[in-house]
């Protein structure tokens, strides 16, 4: 599925205040950054290539950084639904890296290193914007 249609079924399920903040003046910055009730998050949307996310090595300095600050960051994609996987447990994964670009085998993230996905929407907005 294409990022773009990955952007809109989410944001046509989730409610709250959502900016677009992906440019081409800085490099790595998130897709978009949401809000609801006092509770922001930074989100990266993806489109799966075979089990395969894959961040530009700016993206993924962009997200230490951020994590640093103890903001949330996670990456949002399409894998039979919807499903995000919270950038700090994703960037503990070793990637695989190919023509300057890493790639992070979600089945790796699974399986290996026992990450969790969170999958759904009510359960995503739950994990986004709830205490």
């Amino acid at each position: 599925m294409k990022e773009a249609n990955i952007i809109a079924k989410f944001r046509a399920a989730m409610p709250g205040h959502w900016t677009s903040i992906e440019n081409s003046v800085t490099s790595g910055v998130p897709d978009y950054v949401a809000s609801v009730n006092g509770h922001m998050c930074w989100i990266e949307f993806k489109r799966l290539y075979g089990c395969d996310i894959i961040l530009r090595p700016l993206q993924r300095t962009w997200m230490v950084r951020e994590l640093r600050h103890n903001n949330k960051v996670v990456v949002a994609y399409w894998d039979e639904g919807p499903a995000v996987i919270d950038a700090r447990e994703l960037l503990i994964v070793e990637p695989k890296e190919k023509g300057g670009k890493l790639y992070y085998d979600v089945l790796d993230y699974e399986s290996v290193y026992a990450g969790e996905v969170i999958r759904g929407f009510e359960d995503i907005h739950k994990y986004l914007f709830e205490d």
